[in-house]
């Protein structure tokens, strides 16, 4: 690592208390303490991990709301709580988490995710093809 970047990376945990806080590490201008930067690192992919974590999350939960709660092989055997309480109130909650996040992580979240998004559209040639599907018969 660079002594430009390694700088870069001081100052930006030292101005970040979240970041402090979870490092457990007092900085006092830029960091010696390479076990704290190592922890902030660490700490801020787990941070980065999140928002893929989340946004499957909701998936999982809208699409099981949508299934259960509106699909007409359900109709006579529908259960409120069950098929729609649970997994809006699930939505919900990701949602929430989801706008706790850090401005970095989100901006972060939704590039890569536009980033996929245009890679699923250029491979199906705008989503006019099925995808390719794994074939797991040898497992």
């Amino acid at each position: 690592m660079t002594p430009f970047k390694r700088a870069a990376i001081d100052l930006e945990i030292a101005g970040d208390p979240e970041i402090r806080e979870a490092c457990g590490s007092h900085f006092r201008g830029a960091s010696t303490d390479v076990d704290g930067l190592k922890r902030a690192q660490e700490w801020r992919r787990a941070v980065d991990a999140e928002f893929g974590a989340l946004i499957a999350f909701m998936g999982v939960n809208l699409v099981s709301l949508l299934h259960f709660s509106f699909g007409p092989e359900n109709a006579g055997k529908r259960n409120f709580f069950l098929d729609a309480f649970v997994p809006g109130f699930g939505f919900v909650f990701c949602f929430g988490l989801l706008f706790s996040l850090q401005n970095w992580t989100k901006w972060a979240g939704i590039l890569w995710l536009v980033v996929g998004i245009l890679y699923a559209a250029y491979k199906t040639k705008g989503f006019t093809l099925r995808p390719k599907l794994f074939d797991f018969s040898e497992t």
